[in-house]
């Protein structure tokens, strides 16, 4: 007989444009084959500032999936572009929790899980399952896609101090801390002594296979044409974070030396969301002929623009060292010239290194992006660049992280 388990996500389809409905998604598809039975609550989607696609096709009809009431303040709650304070702690779908406690007491009564998982962000998420576990005893299991607090995230004094008292609050309370990188996971055995270190486990993120099988791939761009590059995914404007302000100050030097132009070179910004402040640099450096912001779209078809483009972009501050972003996983499974402005020392860097790639450099030395722009472009029109080792790729597909989860699951249960 199936064990069960309850999966609290806020992001899950129809959401659009979040790494994080992939992860939800893709577990709660692939427990089944590890004798997981799910069911999942998750939020109404007009919380949702983007959604669509059918991604929800990909799950069995008879698997239940709850969404609750819940509201964005910015978006419902707020009056000329304001709203309280209190309307958004922890987040601005804290409105959630007083719809998803209810409805989750009654699918437990209704499905009988075995504990329950829930993903963070949004800290929402971990609200309702550590209320939860505490009105049932059912254990839970706080899986953390990203850290919740650094020394300098949140900036807000009132609300770093609230992550603080929650963040410590679920760790303690869950009976395992799911993280997605080891860099996570150093930082909270670090923060969080007194707490055994094997509660803390890495599972990271990935790619389906699936997902690629019908994908129709460039291989080698044409002469007679720009190499077109894609970054696919959030940027955050800040010295240490995904800001792309250096690669357009690198793009506009290069250009007023003659050394590329719109006929050599063209970067959407897919999906970024900060298309404005995105905008104001392409304006401010007179980049409107080379680079394009693009508006999200469905996860199908962002990954078939990734396999149609010559190239990849990834952006990664020094402040999301201890992170993998989620798209690095296809990226990687996508096989395309990849071109990284990140830490060298951060965990995305190790990865790709790892996996045989090395056009690597820091996002704000700007002699060195210069050169290893023009070196990877060079590559890019002779076809030689170096191809990911699918011997490191592969451990990242879903179906064997989600075995993973499984085992981890398996043994929370046993220790009831």
């Amino acid at each position: 007989m199936a064990s069960r388990v309850l999966i609290i996500a806020f992001h899950f389809p129809p959401a659009m444009g979040y790494s994080g409905t992939q992860r939800a998604l893709k577990f709660a598809r692939y427990l089944p084959e590890h004798n997981w039975q799910p069911a999942v609550l998750t939020v109404h989607p007009r919380a949702y500032e983007r959604s669509g696609g059918d991604q929800l096709s990909e799950l069995p009809d008879e698997m239940p999936i709850v969404r609750a009431f819940g509201l964005d303040a910015m978006r419902h709650l707020s009056l000329k572009g304001r709203y309280f304070r209190f309307t958004a702690m922890p987040d601005r779908w804290t409105s959630w929790w007083w719809g998803a406690v209810p409805a989750g007491l009654k699918l437990i009564k209704q499905f009988k899980p075995d504990l329950i998982w829930a993903t963070y962000p949004i800290a929402t998420s971990h609200r309702i399952a550590h209320t939860l576990s505490g009105l049932t005893g059912l254990p839970w299991v706080a899986d953390f896609r990203d850290g919740q607090w650094t020394e300098t995230f949140p900036s807000d004094p009132v609300l770093r101090k609230e992550f603080v008292g929650l963040e410590a609050k679920h760790v303690a309370s869950a009976s395992r801390v799911v993280v997605t990188t080891d860099g996570i996971r150093q930082m909270y055995q670090q923060r969080y002594p007194s707490l055994e270190p094997q509660r803390f486990e890495v599972i990271a993120n990935g790619y389906d296979e699936e997902n690629f099988s019908q994908l129709q791939t460039q291989v080698v761009p044409p002469k007679e044409r720009p190499l077109h590059l894609v970054h696919s995914g959030i940027v955050y404007p800040g010295e240490e974070e995904r800001d792309p302000i250096t690669l357009m100050q690198v793009l506009a030097t290069l250009r007023d030396a003659g050394e590329i132009g719109p006929e050599s070179l063209k970067i959407t910004f897919r999906g970024c969301g900060m298309e404005a402040y995105v905008r104001e640099q392409i304006a401010q450096y007179q980049l409107q002929s080379m680079v394009s912001v693009a508006p999200t779209m469905p996860y199908a078809e962002a990954l078939q623009e990734m396999a149609s483009v010559d190239g990849l972009l990834l952006l990664q501050g020094a402040h999301f060292s201890h992170l993998i972003p989620a798209k690095l996983f296809e990226y990687l499974r996508m096989g395309k010239p990849l071109l990284a402005l990140a830490d060298p020392a951060g965990n995305a860097a190790c990865l790709m290194r790892a996996a045989g790639l090395s056009s690597i450099t820091p996002q704000h030395d700007l002699d060195q992006i210069a050169s290893v722009l023009k070196q990877f472009m060079a590559d890019l029109r002779k076809g030689s660049w170096p191809k990911p080792d699918p011997t490191v790729v592969r451990r990242y597909e879903r179906s064997s992280l989600t075995g993973d989860l499984a085992k981890l699951l398996e043994q929370v249960k046993a220790e009831g």
